[in-house]
């Protein structure tokens, strides 16, 4: 004869649990910890010594490079844009100058290693080649003739007439002076854009 008794098991509600019962979490390891405190830190400083090996800032000062670059702008810098491929004319750089100064420099490379770069007669020629340059603010009111030498850039403002560069300088700017190529205008942002790079007497 069946039994009529139920002996299916009697659930138990999950709150009747006492706490004592429940599983303790885990404890992280200090030594876990200080490794993930320490990492962090490494990969910040890692990162922060990639970005300024790569871009860096630059504020435009004084109308040197005007009307092209104005007084108070501020740019990107590619430090690596010079590491396979060397300056070319027309190319807008920040260097370092080549006499004593604490202040680096924003101009146009107008002559690259072996040219032959005259002024005359209010205009620029480069191996007796005239430029065309609708960057400048003005024709140039000086004269002169450079050979640049080898491992050397001959360097210009588009300010012509109110830019001390290498029309006054007795020295080149180096290559190893050349911190990198203009890239981005940022500052202010109604200017934001590409930097402007003109090519110029480009070689057949």
């Amino acid at each position: 004869m069946l039994s009529s008794e139920d002996h299916s098991p009697t659930a138990i509600p999950a709150e009747s649990i006492r706490d004592d019962e429940k599983m303790p979490a885990p404890e992280v390891p200090i030594s876990y910890v200080i490794r993930d405190i320490v990492e962090t830190i490494v990969l910040t400083l890692l990162a922060f010594w990639l970005a300024q090996s790569v871009i860096q800032g630059f504020r435009v000062t004084g109308p040197s490079m005007t009307p092209t670059l104005l007084d108070g702008q501020f740019l990107f810098v590619n430090k690596l844009g010079y590491f396979l491929e060397a300056p070319e004319r027309g190319d807008i750089i920040v260097f370092w100058p080549p006499y004593e100064s604490e202040d680096r420099l924003i101009k146009r490379v107008i002559g690259i290693p072996g040219d032959e770069v005259a002024v005359h007669d209010q205009h620029v020629f480069v191996n007796g080649v005239e430029l065309d340059e609708p960057y400048i603010n003005a024709d140039p009111s000086y004269s002169g003739e450079w050979h640049v030498p080898e491992g050397e850039f001959f360097v210009l403002g588009d300010n012509r007439n109110s830019s001390y560069d290498g029309h006054n300088w007795t020295s080149f700017v180096p290559r190893d002076n050349i911190v990198g190529k203009a890239a981005i205008i940022y500052w202010p942002v109604p200017n934001w854009g590409l930097a402007p790079h003109v090519p110029i007497l480009a070689d057949n």
